[in-house]
């Protein structure tokens, strides 16, 4: 039987015995995986972790907010997420390599998940990077395999409906309208709303003026709207739209 570089043993049941764990944990918001914060990068959070597979301390927890990208008008939705990198050089990278794709198939079949599979080739015409998704009836991804041949890196993910505890608290949506004569929108920003409680919509409209928000002439606040409905909402009203996140005091937030 192979053995981790750390010497543990690698086997089959170790391996779906960790992954069935944080699959589980995930359900609840990674609680017994998920470790202290390290930084934001790019809009994720980062997280140490409690649990790994075969115990290594390459993995991390991420957190991503829903996300509007002005230039091209497109989101990329929240999401959390467990994942680890395997060095395909190490014994139990090789393992990975080798064995989680049936494995992970074979989860896929218990749990009525879809695959698909994305080949992507290098420049010498080979396939470098495979990335395999398994996705549940509502087309949210539950897992990922990632293997990359140029840089022996062979990767897991295993995503979560939830967030972490100290994600700020989604509260609304305050848009800011700039109106025409005839009352069409000429532009817009969408301000998402965390924090505790909005008070008073109108003073959180003049705060948010006041501190840069741009100039505008009216506004509408939806209470729990999701974030994609008001994507959606704007897309058909106004070419482009800028969208910030703040407080009920309306101060930009990360």
């Amino acid at each position: 039987m192979p053995l981790l570089s750390t010497g543990q043993e690698i086997n089959e049941q170790r391996f779906r015995a960790d992954v069935n764990s944080i699959y589980g944990d995930g359900r609840v918001a990674f609680t017994e995986t998920i470790g202290a914060y390290k930084n934001t990068n790019y809009n994720h959070r980062y997280y140490d972790t409690e649990k790994s597979i075969f115990g290594l301390g390459t993995a991390s927890v991420v957190y991503h907010p829903f996300e509007y990208f002005v230039t091209i008008r497109e989101t990329e939705p929240e999401d959390f997420w467990f994942t680890q990198d395997f060095n395909t050089d190490t014994p139990e990278g090789t393992f990975v390599l080798n064995n989680a794709e049936r494995i992970f198939d074979e989860l896929a079949a218990t749990m009525k998940l879809k695959k698909k599979q994305e080949k992507i080739k290098g420049r010498d015409k080979k396939v470098n990077l495979r990335l395999i998704e398994y996705r549940n009836q509502s087309k949210n991804l539950v897992f990922q395999l990632k293997f990359s041949a140029e840089e022996k890196i062979a990767q897991i993910f295993i995503h979560s409906d939830s967030k972490p505890a100290d994600a700020p608290n989604y509260l609304g949506c305050l848009i800011l309208y700039n109106l025409d004569s005839s009352n069409y929108a000429k532009n817009a920003t969408a301000l998402f709303v965390y924090g505790e409680k909005v008070v008073d919509v109108a003073q959180l409209y003049r705060n948010a003026l006041s501190k840069g928000s741009g100039s505008y002439n009216s506004y509408e606040w939806i209470e729990g709207a999701s974030r994609q409905d008001i994507h959606d909402k704007l897309k058909a009203l106004v070419t482009t739209y800028n969208s910030e996140r703040i407080d009920p005091e309306g101060y930009a937030i990360d």
